[in-house]
């Protein structure tokens, strides 16, 4: 090989069979009551109107995740759901900038509890190689749009 080639090797997983294995594999009970609880704990913290904008950005992470899981056709109806849920968002946001009150509403307050209640399903039925994809193409969508970036039809919302 010469000095300056550009040609580098690809490393090799020397433990291939177990990463298949972890891949393939379902998430275990207690990472699903923690991700699902931590889902949960923000929706009743912004129902209760004590939410931060950390539970704001967990409620649009799993906006985010449910619509790449979506993606991978893992849902029925996905698309619609996700649709409704961004219309949540942004009317809360809307009334929100117009009047700073950060109550939501109660049928508000509902839809942001299906989305918690079908995260915790999601992280139940999804395998670790699906969850790891999804997390990879949220990562890089929100990485394009704070690059000014975004992808043709993506929506962005901004948490006031």
């Amino acid at each position: 090989m010469k000095k300056r080639s550009s040609y580098r090797p690809k490393p090799v997983h020397l433990n291939a069979v177990q990463l298949a294995i972890h891949g393939a594999s379902k998430l275990t009970a207690s990472e699903q009551l923690a991700k699902a609880a931590r889902v949960r704990c923000s929706v009743e913290d912004l129902c209760a109107s004590r939410g931060s904008m950390d539970a704001w950005a967990d409620v649009f992470d799993t906006v985010n995740m449910i619509e790449a899981l979506a993606a991978e056709h893992l849902f029925k109806r996905a698309r619609e759901f996700v649709e409704a849920q961004q219309q949540n968002l942004v009317d809360v946001m809307d009334r929100h900038k117009a009047t700073g009150s950060n109550v939501l509403r109660p049928v508000e307050c509902a839809a942001l509890r299906d989305l918690s209640a079908l995260w915790a399903e999601a992280l139940a039925e999804v395998t670790m190689r699906q969850l790891t994809a999804a997390e990879d193409r949220v990562r890089r969508k929100v990485a394009a749009v704070l690059r000014g970036k975004p992808a043709a039809g993506v929506r962005v919302l901004v948490a006031a």
